[in-house]
């Protein structure tokens, strides 16, 4: 039953969980909204990223198909040699490239466009090539001069790269062509690759531009894994679904938007009844109030009991432990002394424990020293405890003993128990252990010189060949100030 200060303390307790249960509401659906909205700028990141990669993709695999017409001996004759423009019509002209969606430029020494591929010139970018492009071929010649390297016949070109999916002298970007936003990939001239450069000139470049509409931006969605790209040069800010394509300097060049997934929501939307439970609950807590307290305080002193009990009782054979079997002790002799009653205090230090561990390993000894443990709690009514000091200590206090007789007779019975054999993993171990005790008042007051004088009788049944009891005799063991060696001494 709870006092009548309880329950006042519980009304107080109901009103604070009713107050709390709004601002714990405010609070998870607070909490919900910053996890929904992290969640979708994860997603959105993840998707820039997957575009990004896509373009990259995009313009790796055109220079690589780019690298069957440029590393070629036939191409870098007719292109860098001896320019041949019926070669270039016929090899990279309108029935090889698409003039709708893409082309290819060959642009020569000092950015002159040498050939188009359309059939007619239909642009600026046919004659004069763009700043966009320009930049892609400056790359392709600053590349083109680092890969070059003496020879003893020429000039030798290294065309392995760290920074590219596959071999050449090539670069990709993106860039506004024409009005419209583009991936250009530009790959230098050079004759196969066991070939030795006539002089160290830089070579033509083919440029291939690829304008992102139709199959070219089907091609980015599937290689970015986003659905529904579209591409604006109006520039908005940028946000869920939306992003600026920038080129490598920086430049923005188109905005672009795609069916963005919002996996926030779906978070959101999969918290929600988590949260109409929690708050269900939390009503159902402040409603029920009495009944829920009562149970948390039942609770809380169960769990309070489980860790007293476990901080006063040796883990592995549930005894007291010596803390508490001293603090026992004390309180008994107290008690004892109110009453006048008889008070025996017994020490037990099973015999030739070692030999046990070493030959039949520690299993066996923790069987023995569980069964010496069972053995001596319930061996007989008159304990009052029963202590495990640590090792194979064993400690025990029993009531209404007042003369050495009746200790005498109780450490027989507790002999008879303790020394039956134990049974282990098929093998039959003798028990047998040295017994020392004490009673009081006869042998002293106090906890401390009881201890003392049952240890000294103790050690005369161990010095008398084990596996006997001895109690307390002044005249054999000395007085309880005396300490082991001084007895051995005298």
């Amino acid at each position: 039953m709870l006092s009548a200060s309880d329950s006042s303390v519980m009304r107080w307790i109901r009103l604070i969980a009713v107050v709390s249960v709004g601002a714990l509401a405010i609070l998870i659906a607070a909490n919900i909204q910053n996890v929904v909205t992290r969640v979708d700028g994860v997603s959105h990141q993840r998707d820039v990223t997957a575009l990004t990669t896509g373009l990259r993709l995009l313009g790796e695999v055109t220079c690589a198909e780019q690298q069957g017409l440029t590393v070629w001996d036939e191409a870098y004759e007719n292109v860098v040699l001896e320019p041949n423009i019926d070669w270039m019509r016929e090899n990279l002209g309108p029935d090889v490239f698409d003039g709708e969606e893409e082309r290819v430029l060959v642009v020569g020494i000092g950015n002159a466009v040498m050939f188009s591929s359309r059939a007619t010139a239909g642009s600026v970018s046919d004659k004069v090539l763009p700043g966009a492009i320009a930049a892609v071929v400056q790359q392709v010649r600053s590349l083109y001069s680092s890969a070059l390297y003496r020879t003893g016949a020429g000039w030798g070109i290294e065309i392995e790269r760290d920074d590219a999916m596959v071999p050449g002298i090539y670069a990709h970007d993106i860039a506004a062509v024409d009005g419209m936003p583009a991936v250009v990939s530009a790959s230098a001239f050079i004759p196969d690759l066991d070939a030795t450069l006539p002089n160290d000139v830089s070579s033509a470049v083919l440029v291939h531009v690829r304008y992102l509409k139709g199959t070219t931006l089907t091609d980015l969605a599937e290689a970015s894994g986003l659905r529904n790209i579209a591409l604006k040069f109006m520039m908005s800010a940028e946000g869920a679904g939306r992003h600026a394509l920038a080129d490598r300097n920086g430049n923005r060049v188109v905005m672009a938007s795609w069916d963005r997934e919002a996996p926030g929501a779906t978070v959101g939307w999969a918290v929600a009844p988590l949260l109409g439970l929690t708050l269900f609950a939390a009503l159902l807590f402040a409603a029920g109030g009495s009944t829920a307290l009562r149970r948390m305080i039942k609770g809380l002193v169960q769990r309070e009991a489980s860790a007293v009990m476990a901080s006063r009782h040796d883990v592995a054979t549930g005894l007291a432990n010596r803390a508490w079997f001293h603090w026992q002790l004390e309180e008994t002799l107290s008690d004892n002394h109110e009453s006048a009653g008889g008070v025996g205090v017994v020490l037990v230090d099973l015999d030739y424990f070692k030999s046990v561990n070493d030959t039949l390993g520690h299993a066996a000894g923790d069987a023995v020293i569980l069964a010496a443990a069972q053995r001596m709690q319930g061996f007989s009514s008159t304990t009052l405890v029963a202590a495990r000091l640590g090792g194979d200590e064993f400690a025990l206090v029993t009531r209404i003993l007042d003369n050495a007789e009746a200790l005498s007779n109780y450490c027989a019975a507790l002999q008879e128990q303790l020394f039956v054999p134990v049974d282990h993993d098929g093998h039959v171990i003798p028990l047998s252990a040295s017994i020392g005790a004490v009673f009081q008042p006869g042998h002293g007051t106090d906890a401390d010189a009881l201890l003392l004088a049952a240890d000294l009788a103790l050690y005369r049944a161990k010095d008398n060949g084990r596996g006997c009891f001895r109690i307390y005799e002044a005249k054999l063991d000395g007085s309880p100030g005396q300490s082991k060696t001084e007895e051995v001494v005298a």
